[in-house]
Formats: structure tokens, C-alpha cells, sequence
């Protein structure tokens, strides 16, 4: 039997002093991990990779892009991430058409 991953507990174990942000963000895994994300991924505003890193299983080929090199460096040890770039997603640094789906 193939069970769903508890988003909840997850959630509170990665956020364990923000039980509503836990809460919140436990339902928009739910709903996302029922969604199909055509590889490659784009996660744009990735921050730390945390969010990421609950939602797609590891070997996935998704990108992280952030503004803050600080968020990015985080990033950079999350293993949701093939790769993470510095930059703005007014002025996009890829191809534009580099992925196959793009998470915010």
C-alpha cells in the first residue's frame, strides 16, 4: 500500500516554532503533491530549499532561483536542488524555454 507522506508532521518538524505557517504550508504540499511537474522545475523564490525539499523526491531535476544570495547559499545544501541561481524573476536568467514547469 502506497501511502501519502504526512505533510503535517513534516511541516512541524521543519517549522516547529510556527505551528499555523506548519499548518499552512502542510496544505499547500497536500494539494501540490497531487499536481504533475514536468522536469526540468523551476522553483522561483526557492529561499532555503525547505519547501522544496518536503515536496519533490530526491533525483527530481529542480532549480532553485532567489534574489538573496543568503536564502541561496541555504539553498545550495538542500538536496531538492540540482542547481540554484542568483537572480530576478522580472529578468529571468534561462531560456525561456528552459523548464517544463515552474513552482512560486
Amino acid at each position: 500500500m502506497n501511502r501519502a507522506p504526512n505533510y503535517l508532521w513534516q511541516a512541524l518538524r521543519r517549522y516547529p516554532h510556527q505551528p499555523a505557517y506548519a499548518f499552512w504550508r502542510a496544505l499547500e504540499l497536500r494539494h501540490l503533491s497531487q499536481l504533475t511537474f514536468v522536469e526540468p522545475i523551476l522553483d522561483l523564490g526557492c529561499y532555503d530549499g525547505s519547501f522544496a525539499h518536503l515536496l519533490f523526491e530526491p533525483g527530481r531535476a529542480v532549480f532553485g532561483l532567489d534574489l538573496s544570495r543568503a536564502h541561496l547559499e541555504a539553498a545550495r545544501h538542500s538536496p531538492a536542488y540540482a542547481a540554484v541561481t542568483c537572480g530576478d524573476a522580472t529578468r529571468l536568467p534561462f531560456r525561456s524555454d528552459a523548464f517544463g514547469s515552474l513552482l512560486s
